[in-house]
């Protein structure tokens, strides 16, 4: 019975490590979610995907945004199309 004892009591410490090093492991993603999250609300088209609506048909999601290179002057769209 002793022995069940110490086999339970040094799982239990195994337990509690791994537990311990798994509460490290959330705290690091929630730094980096975090970082993301400032970093997309920097991006000043951010929320234009799920916030956009279309006044005049209703569309929603669908929307597309002209962008310049401001290094090579390229130019282009980046959106959402229908299928």
């Amino acid at each position: 019975m002793f022995e069940d004892v110490r086999r339970l009591r040094d799982d239990l410490r195994a337990l509690a490590d791994r537990v311990e090093k798994l509460e490290e492991g959330v705290s690091e993603i929630r730094a980096d979610v975090a970082a993301l999250e400032r970093r997309l609300r920097e991006v000043p088209i951010s929320n234009l995907y799920r916030d956009f609506k279309c006044d005049i048909c209703d569309s929603k999601h669908l929307v597309a945004v002209k962008f310049k290179c401001t290094s090579y002057r390229y130019e282009g769209w980046w959106g959402y199309w229908p299928k």
